[in-house]
């Protein structure tokens, strides 16, 4: 019996309000097992959407102590356009590129706090705004999008089974 054919009786059966037969068992068996086939074949094509999404619904149930909770704010995540994602990740590499940038230079507080900028006033002398403006502006959306297109194909060519 196909699926079709199965989703016909029962249908059939359902509609009639008949009491279900050998037949009709059949039937919804055949349905179950074609949705369980198609799940497990669902996440053996996406097996690294798979592993990711696993891994941030940990750190999100983590975060809300709630896995219901924690799996619908993943949900609104995946909503969102992929632009809003690419943004969100340039602007965590700017940070860390204008983090780096002020460590390297020896200030530990880039916000430079008023009680703490006699500390660190010696320093300016030796920074460059220009050095700064480099490690501000080496992440523009273009930029940010070809590196997320390489390093995603990478991860998938690699992994590919």
């Amino acid at each position: 019996m196909t699926i079709q054919q199965s989703i016909a009786r029962l249908s059939f059966t359902i509609k009639k309000g008949n009491k279900p037969n050998e037949t009709d068992q059949l039937a919804l068996n055949k349905v179950i097992r074609d949705l369980n086939a198609n799940a497990k074949e669902n996440i053996e094509e996406h097996h690294l959407f798979a592993k990711l999404y696993a891994m941030v619904l940990k750190d999100f149930t983590r975060h809300y102590k709630d896995v219901e909770f924690a799996n619908v704010q993943l949900n609104k995540e995946l909503s969102l356009p992929i632009g809003v994602h690419i943004e969100l990740l340039r602007l965590q590499l700017v940070a860390q590129n204008v983090d780096n940038f002020f460590q390297s230079k020896g200030i530990r507080d880039p916000l430079l706090k008023q009680n703490n900028f006699e500390t660190y006033k010696h320093l300016f002398p030796e920074s460059s705004t220009a050095e700064f403006l480099e490690a501000q502006e080496a992440w523009d959306t273009d930029n940010t999008t070809a590196h997320l297109v390489n390093t995603v194909n990478q991860s998938i060519l690699c992994f590919k089974k």
